[in-house]
């Protein structure tokens, strides 16, 4: 279906005595049509995310709920993976890749995201009082953010989203911080969906 919730357009008006949120969840969830965030996303080939670079083509419905289906985060040994509880805080700037990251995040997990111009205190704050086992951010906020200092005192993983400078808006790779001292080891891209084309530099 290309567009999962648009039967909802004819839903006729709740019975007495029920509530339009109990008739929803009676024709959407509790008959097994929606298990999942990812079965709400549309599939068509109509605009979802558009880049401030109108140079650059918008993401689809359809790569986006593509996107979201394959999506998993990466880590660095920390944890052998990151499951639906656990909780991942996103520290990204406004823009296409924020939103991105954060519709995939959510389907798979649960997300928190901040303000990317928080400072390192409310962070850290905030990391520790929801037991978050990961930070998705960039990697020029390491130093702000004291993100190695968060890693060691929490065990949380540090994951860098890499915005591609071609291609659909909003696509991104994704590469971990890890015990190395040398940062360049940070940059080796460790998730990348789907290929980036021949022409794009990650």
């Amino acid at each position: 279906m290309s567009v999962p919730l648009d039967f909802l357009n004819d839903l006729p008006p709740p019975p007495a005595g029920q509530s339009l949120g109990d008739q929803i969840a009676e024709v959407v969830t509790d008959n097994g049509r929606v298990k999942t965030l990812l079965d709400c996303l549309a599939s068509t080939d109509r605009p979802a995310l558009f880049s401030p670079d109108m140079t650059r083509p918008p993401l689809t419905h359809a790569m986006l709920h593509d996107h979201v289906k394959n999506f998993a985060l990466p880590t660095s040994g920390l944890h052998e993976r990151l499951g639906p509880n656990d909780r991942i805080m996103i520290v990204l700037p406004t823009g296409a890749e924020n939103a991105l990251a954060i519709m995939s995040i959510a389907s798979y997990h649960t997300g928190a995201p901040v303000n990317f111009n928080c400072t390192a205190g409310e962070l850290a704050e905030d990391a520790h009082r929801l037991k978050a086992k990961a930070v998705v951010t960039t990697k020029d906020a390491v130093g702000r953010l004291e993100l190695r200092k968060l890693r060691k005192e929490l065990g949380a993983e540090i994951i860098f989203v890499h915005a591609r400078n071609l291609g659909p808006a909003g696509f991104f790779d994704m590469s971990v911080m890890t015990d190395s001292e040398d940062e360049e080891e940070w940059d080796q891209i460790i998730y990348e969906l789907p290929p980036p084309l021949a022409t794009s530099q990650s």
